[in-house]
C-alpha cells in the first residue's frame, strides 16, 4: 500500500482545487519559506483524522478553509482527499483504491467520507491503525515534532511507541470495547435499577393475577353448576307450566262449552219468564165462564120456580109422588154434574202427575248417567266391576220405579235405594284410596239421587190414589145413570095436566152447562198448558242450578290451574330474572337451548353453588386493568431480565476481549520495542559513527486503589465504607494492568561525551538523535508512507548526506514524502513539486519528474 494521490481544494492556501500524485519512491516538496509547502503535510494530517486545532496550526475548526484575500474572496468549504493503492491488500477492506475523504463547512458541519460513502471518525482510525499508520505519530512528522519526541515526557512518549510499535489498532479494540464495557455496566446498572423497581409492583400483581386465575376457575366451576342447576330448573319449571297450560287449555274450551250451555237455558228460562202465563184468551174464557154460570144459575132459580110451581100443580091435584120422582131426578143430575167435573179434575191432575213422574225419572237417569261417568273413570279393575254392578243395579232400580203400582212397592223401592247407597258409600272409600272421586261430587249424586228417589216415589202414589178415585166416581156414575134412567121411565107414564116452561128452562140450563163444560175444558187445557210451562220453567231452573254449579265448578277448577299457572311462569320469570343477573347472556341462551337435561339434586347443587359463590367473595373484585399491567409488567420484567443476561454476556465478552488485547499489546508492544530499541542504537551509532543510545520502560508502582471493608474490621470515627461495585472493580484491575508501564525514558550519549540528560545534547545532537529514532520506528514497523515536514532543516551538510542515505536505505520498506529545502535530500527525489504563492494568496504547484528530467538533459547534450 502506498500514497497515491491527494487532492486539496480550499485547505489554507490551496485555494483551487490542486492535486498531487506519488509512486512509491521519494517524493521532495521545495519552495519559498511561506509559499504553503507544510499545508500539505497539514492537509495530510487533517484528513487522516486529526483534531488537535494546535497541531494544525489553527484556533478554530473554521481556519482550517481558506480564509481569502485582497485579490480573492474567502471559501465556504475545505475539501481534501487522499487516495491509496490498496492493491496488495494491505488495509482490510475489499478495494484496490481506497479514498479517504474529509470534508468541512464554514457553519461547522463536517463528515468524512470513504470511497465516497458517509463513515465515522472512529472506524477510519481502526482502518489506518490496521494499516499501520495514523495521524498522530510517525505518518507525519512536523518541525516541532523532533524536538517534541525528545522534549516529551516519558507517559507522553509511550503514546508514541504504542503506535510505532504497531499495537494502535489494538489499543483503539482496547479503548473502544472498554468504552462499550462501562456503557453496559452502566445499563446493566440502570437495568438492575429497573428490576429492583419492578419486582414489588410485579410481585403484588403476580398475587393478583394468581388470584385472578383464581377466581377465573371459581367462575368457570360456577357457570358449568350454574348451567346445570338452571337448565334443571327451567325445564323442570317448563315443562309443569305446558302441562299447566294444556289443562288450562282444555278447561277453558269446557268452561266455554258449559257457559254455552248455561247462557241457552238462561235464554229460554227468560224465554219462559217473559211469555204470557194467563193471555188474553184465558181472560175472555173466564168472562165467559162466570157469564155462562150467572146464566145457569139464573136458570137453575127459574127451573127451581117453575119445579115449584109445577109442584103445587101436582099437589093440588093429588100428584104429589111425581113432585119427589121429579125432584129426586133433579138432586141425581146435580151430583152426576158433580161427579163428572170431579172426574175431569181427577183426569187432569193425573195428567198433570204422570207429566212431571216422567220430568223426574228423565233427571233421575241423568244424575244415574252422570254417577256412572263418575264411577267409571277408575282404572282398577275391581272398581270397574263394582261399578258396572251398580249401574246395572241402577238400571233395573230405574225400571221398577216407573213400574210401580201401590204404596208396597214404594217402601221396597226405597229399601233398594238403601242398599245401592251402601253400596256406593263403600265404593267411595275405595275410590277415595285411590284418588279417582270426589267426596263432593259423590255426595252430591247421592243426594241428588235420594231426593229424586223420594219425589218419584211420593208422585207414584198420589197417582194411584187418584186412580183409586176416579175408579170410585165412574162406579158412582154408572149408579146415578142407572137410578135416573129407572126414575125417567117412571115419569114417561104420568099425565101432564096442564103446560109447563119446565122443559125449556132444562133444556136451556143443559145447553148453558154444556157450554160451561166446554169454556171450563178450555180453561183447564189451558191451565194443563201453563203448568206443563211452568214445570217446564222449573226443569231448566233446576238444570240451569245444575249447569250453573258445574261451571263455577269449572271456573274454580280453571281458576286454580290458572293460579298455578301464573305462579309457574312467576317462578320462571323470576328464574329468568335470577339467570339474567347472575349468567351471561349467551350462557342463558344456552341454557334455555333444548336437549339433554341432566338430572341433579337440587338442595345439593343449590348448597355447592353457594360456596362457589363465597369462595369467590373471598378471593374478592379484581379490575380488569390488573391483567393489562401485568402483562406490560411482565413483558417489561421479562425483557429487562433478557437484557440482564444479554449485558452480563456482552460484559463477559468484552472482559474476555479486553483481557486477550491486553496479551497482545503487551506480548507485541515488548517484541517490537526491543527490536526499536536495537535499531535505534543502531542508526545512532551510524549518524553520530559511535556513541550509545537506549530506551527503558519506565515502571511506576500504581496507586493503590480503596478496597472493600472484610466483615468484621473496625472503621475509624467518621470512616466511610468504600463499596466497590462488579464495574468499579474491573475497571481498577484495567487500570493497574493498563499503569503497568508509565512511560519510555530515552538515553543518548555520543561519542566522546558523557551527558546526564537527554536535554544537555545540542540542537543538531538532538535532531540526529530524533531522526535516528525515526528511522528505527520505520524500519521496525514501516507505515504505507511517512509525510516529513523540514525534519532536516537543522542538519549540515554532513549529516543531511547520512539522513539522506538512511531514508535511500529505507525506502524499500515505505514511501517518503518530504518537505525540505536540502540539497542532499532533493538528490534523492524521483519527483520534485515546487510550491509557490502569488498575489492573491493562494498556493500553486509545479512538478518535476527527475528521471524524465535526466534524459531530456541527456538526449540534449548527445544533440550538442
Amino acid at each position: 500500500m502506498y500514497l497515491q494521490k491527494l487532492e486539496i481544494q480550499g485547505f489554507k492556501s490551496f485555494a483551487s482545487k490542486t492535486t498531487l500524485e506519488f509512486n512509491r519512491q521519494l517524493t521532495a516538496v521545495v519552495g519559498p519559506n511561506g509559499s504553503g509547502k507544510s499545508n500539505i503535510a497539514d492537509a495530510i494530517r487533517w484528513v487522516l483524522g486529526e483534531q488537535s486545532l494546535k497541531l494544525l496550526r489553527g484556533k478554530r475548526a473554521e481556519d482550517v478553509i481558506f480564509a481569502g484575500s485582497d485579490l480573492k474572496s474567502r471559501l465556504g468549504m475545505a475539501e481534501v482527499s487522499l487516495y491509496l493503492n490498496n492493491e496488495d491488500g494491505q488495509a482490510p477492506i475489499d478495494f484496490s483504491e481506497i479514498v479517504v475523504t474529509r470534508r468541512i463547512f464554514r457553519d461547522g458541519q463536517s463528515e468524512y467520507l470513504l470511497n465516497q460513502s458517509p463513515i465515522r471518525l472512529q472506524d477510519i482510525q481502526l482502518l489506518l491503525a490496521r494499516a499501520h499508520f495514523g495521524q498522530k505519530t510517525y505518518s507525519v512528522i512536523g518541525q516541532g515534532m523532533i524536538d517534541s519526541i525528545l522534549l516529551a515526557s516519558p507517559a507522553e512518549r509511550k503514546e508514541f511507541f504504542e503506535e510505532a510499535t504497531g499495537v494502535k489498532q489494538y489499543q483503539i479494540k482496547r479503548d473502544q470495547a472498554i468504552q462499550k464495557l462501562t456503557t453496559t455496566y452502566e445499563n446493566l446498572e440502570q437495568a438492575e435499577a429497573v428490576v429492583q423497581e419492578i419486582e414489588p409492583r410485579l410481585r403484588a400483581l403476580t398475587r393478583q393475577v394468581k388470584r385472578l386465575e383464581r377466581r377465573e376457575e371459581l367462575e368457570r366451576e360456577l357457570r358449568e353448576m350454574q348451567k346445570l342447576y338452571f337448565r334443571a330448573r327451567f325445564f323442570e319449571l317448563e315443562g309443569r307450566r305446558q302441562e299447566v297450560k294444556i289443562k288450562t287449555d282444555e278447561h277453558s274450551e269446557q268452561l266455554v262449552k258449559q257457559k254455552k250451555v248455561t247462557r241457552e237455558l238462561e235464554s229460554k228460562l227468560k224465554e219462559l219468564e217473559g211469555a204470557e202465563l194467563v193471555s188474553k184468551h184465558w181472560h175472555e174464557l173466564q168472562a165467559k165462564q162466570t157469564e155462562l154460570r150467572n146464566k145457569l144459575s139464573r136458570l137453575v132459580k127459574e127451573q127451581a120456580v117453575a119445579q115449584a110451581e109445577e109442584e103445587v100443580g101436582h099437589i093440588k091435584r093429588g100428584e104429589g109422588e111425581v113432585a119427589w120422582i121429579k125432584q129426586r131426578l133433579a138432586e141425581i143430575e146435580v151430583e152426576q154434574k158433580n161427579l163428572e167435573a170431579r172426574a175431569k179434575a181427577i183426569a187432569g191432575e193425573l195428567t198433570n202427575k204422570q207429566d212431571s213422574l216422567q220430568n223426574k225419572l228423565a233427571e233421575q237417569a241423568k244424575v244415574v248417567e252422570g254417577f256412572d261417568r263418575l264411577t267409571g273413570e277408575s282404572g282398577d279393575k275391581w272398581l270397574i266391576k263394582e261399578i258396572n254392578s251398580l249401574a246395572q243395579e241402577q238400571s233395573e232400580f230405574r225400571r221398577h220405579l216407573v213400574q210401580i203400582k201401590n204404596l208396597t212397592e214404594v217402601q221396597s223401592m226405597a229399601e233398594r235405594a238403601s242398599t245401592i247407597e251402601d253400596r256406593l258409600r263403600s265404593l267411595l272409600k275405595r275410590l277415595e284410596q285411590g284418588g279417582r272421586l270426589s267426596t263432593e261430587e259423590l255426595n252430591r249424586a247421592l243426594l241428588e239421587r235420594d231426593t229424586l228417589v223420594n219425589e218419584v216415589a211420593s208422585l207414584q202414589a198420589g197417582l194411584k190414589s187418584l186412580q183409586h178415585e176416579q175408579i170410585n166416581l165412574i162406579e158412582s156414575q154408572n149408579r146415578l145413570k142407572e137410578t135416573r134412567v129407572k126414575i125417567e121411565h117412571s115419569l114417561s107414564g104420568t099425565a101432564k095436566s096442564n103446560s109447563s116452561h119446565l122443559p125449556e128452562i132444562s133444556k136451556n140450563i143443559i145447553e148453558a152447562e154444556k157450554e160451561l163444560n166446554q169454556t171450563e175444558h178450555e180453561l183447564n187445557s189451558f191451565q194443563a198448558q201453563a203448568e206443563t210451562r211452568k214445570a217446564e220453567f222449573f226443569s231448566i231452573q233446576r238444570e240451569l242450578t245444575a249447569t250453573t254449579g258445574a261451571e263455577r265448578r269449572l271456573e274454580q277448577e280453571t281458576h286454580e290451574i290458572t293460579v298455578e299457572l301464573a305462579r309457574l311462569e312467576t317462578k320462571l320469570e323470576d328464574l329468568e330474572r335470577e339467570m339474567a343477573q347472575e349468567v351471561p347472556s349467551e350462557l342463558v341462551h344456552e341454557i334455555k337451548t333444548p336437549g339433554t337435561v341432566t338430572a341433579i339434586d337440587e338442595g345439593g347443587v343449590a348448597l355447592e353453588l353457594q360456596k362457589l359463590k363465597h369462595q369467590l367473595e373471598l378471593t374478592g373484585g379484581i379490575e380488569p386493568e390488573v391483567v393489562t399491567e401485568y402483562q406490560q409488567t411482565k413483558t417489561r420484567y421479562d425483557f429487562i431480565n433478557n437484557q440482564l443476561t444479554d449485558l452480563k454476556t456482552a460484559i463477559g465478552s468484552l472482559e474476555s476481549v479486553i483481557r486477550d488485547l491486553d496479551e497482545t499489546i503487551q506480548k507485541k508492544f515488548l517484541l517490537s520495542f526491543k527490536a526499536i530499541n536495537e535499531k535505534f542504537s543502531k542508526y545512532f551509532q551510524l549518524l553520530f559513527s559511535g556513541g550509545k543510545a537506549q530506551l527503558v520502560l519506565q515502571k511506576e508502582e500504581p496507586k493503590k486503589e480503596p478496597e472493600e471493608v472484610e466483615e468484621g474490621a473496625e472503621l475509624a470515627e467518621d470512616e466511610e465504607v468504600p463499596k466497590l461495585g462488579i464495574k468499579d472493580k474491573f475497571l481498577q484491575q484495567e487500570r493497574l494492568r493498563a499503569s503497568l508501564f508509565s512511560g519510555v525514558e530515552m538515553s543518548a550519549t555520543p561519542p566522546g561525551k558523557k551527558l546526564s540528560s537527554i536535554n544537555a545534547l545540542s540542537g543538531g545532537e538532538k535532531a540526529l538523535t530524533s531522526i535516528a529514532l525515526i528511522c528505527s520506528i520505520i524500519s521496525n514497523n514501516p507505515s504505507p508512507f511517512v509525510a516529513l515536514d523540514e525534519v532536516d532543516a537543522a542538519l549540515d551538510e554532513a549529516n543531511s548526506e547520512r539522513f539522506a542515505a538512511i531514508l535511500d536505505s529505507l525506502m524499500s520498506e515505505t514511501q517518503f514524502i518530504t518537505i525540505t529545502h536540502n540539497r542532499a535530500t532533493m538528490k534523492k527525489a524521483a519527483i520534485l513539486y515546487g510550491v509557490t504563492m502569488g498575489e492573491d494568496g493562494v498556493s500553486k504547484l509545479l512538478s518535476v519528474k527527475l528521471d524524465e528530467a535526466k534524459e531530456m538533459v541527456g538526449t540534449s547534450k548527445k544533440r550538442v
